[in-house]
């Protein structure tokens, strides 16, 4: 009796994890960002320009924590997550555009305006802007269920006989 009751404690945490990590490319993603902007503090400090990417890692890591929390819950609420990633977007859309007009110092003070470090400074906006839109995708297809992890999940469930 005992051995069936660790197996089935066994099953329903493997479940847990399972739902905890429909939410992995979203925490590694979160990771680069989080320290992407605070190296973009760090070389910007004594500018006003560093109150933007102190903002967005104020952002990161509440995100940080509400992905620490949802540790064994299989409905989270993520909405620091979601509000840091858009967030993430806008600054990144608005430094490309700030770049392509305005000298590159402005935004990033530590480099020089030349060509290259205008094109360097652009793709990793780009670059930014990339992973934080793959992020909200990956946040809607999970919270409207239509991840492939999900799916995972609910065939296993049905071949385990058991629901969270």
């Amino acid at each position: 009796m005992e051995n069936s009751q660790f197996e089935r404690n066994k099953k329903r945490e493997s479940l847990k994890n399972m739902y905890f990590n429909r939410y992995l490319l979203i925490r590694y993603l979160l990771a680069v960002l989080l320290f992407s902007n605070f190296y973009w503090i760090i070389f910007s400090w004594g500018y006003v320009i560093c109150i933007i990417p102190a903002l967005l890692l104020s952002g990161s890591i509440l995100s940080a924590y509400e992905m620490f929390k949802m540790i064994g819950n299989t409905k989270p609420s993520i909405q620091y997550t979601k509000l840091f990633f858009n967030s993430q977007m806008y600054v990144c859309l608005a430094g490309i555009f700030i770049l392509l007009f305005a000298p590159v110092n402005i935004v990033f003070p530590f480099l020089t305006n030349t060509l290259l470090s205008r094109f360097i400074s652009i793709c990793l906006f780009g670059l930014g802007f990339f992973i934080a839109y793959i992020v909200n995708k990956k946040i809607k297809k999970i919270e409207s269920n239509t991840d492939k992890q999900y799916i995972k999940i609910k065939q296993y469930e049905k071949t385990l006989r058991l629901h969270l």
